[in-house]
């Protein structure tokens, strides 16, 4: 069986499942699935659930961040700056999104309440992967409490 036979055999299995299930008379599952409508073109990836119950998302494809409240369902979308090209976000200890910022070789703090954008620019001569920085910033906030400023210069240290 090749790649694609696998897949198609694999996704009619999982389709056809709960169908399966209703006309053997098994018990509905405990778990529901809801969805939130979001902006247009977002391409949203790498959630963050926040201390507050709301969740933090990167909008990649236009450069924003996305905070959604599955409580009432409203969304927020927060533009991180001209040329932005978000990728992984984090919640720091004090609460703010932490996001990778590629776009603008920096990392971007978002403050939760009034969604003010602060940027840490990162040296241009030695630009790391995304992947590095968002391990350099869980290894920032690993550590005891510390200022958002502190954090940031941590981060920038790793960075050179």
């Amino acid at each position: 069986m090749n790649r694609r036979q696998f897949l198609h055999a694999s996704a009619a299995g999982i389709l056809a499942t709960p169908a399966l299930a209703r006309l053997a008379g098994a018990q509905e599952s405990p778990f529901r699935i809801k969805y939130y409508p979001v902006a247009p073109g977002m391409g949203s990836r790498d959630t963050a659930p926040a201390p507050d119950g709301t969740i933090w998302f990167c909008g990649q494809r236009n450069g924003a961040l996305g905070r959604l409240d599955p409580r009432d369902g409203s969304f927020k979308q927060v533009d991180l700056g001209k040329g932005a090209a978000p990728h992984g976000v984090i919640i720091g200890p004090d609460g703010a999104p932490w996001v990778t910022e590629d776009g603008q070789n920096a990392i971007a703090r978002v403050d939760p309440g009034d969604h003010k954008v602060t940027l840490f620019r990162l040296p241009e001569k030695e630009a790391m992967p995304t992947s590095t920085l968002r391990c350099s910033i869980r290894t920032a906030f690993s550590g005891s409490p510390a200022s958002p400023a502190s954090m940031a210069g941590s981060i920038r240290n790793r960075a050179t």
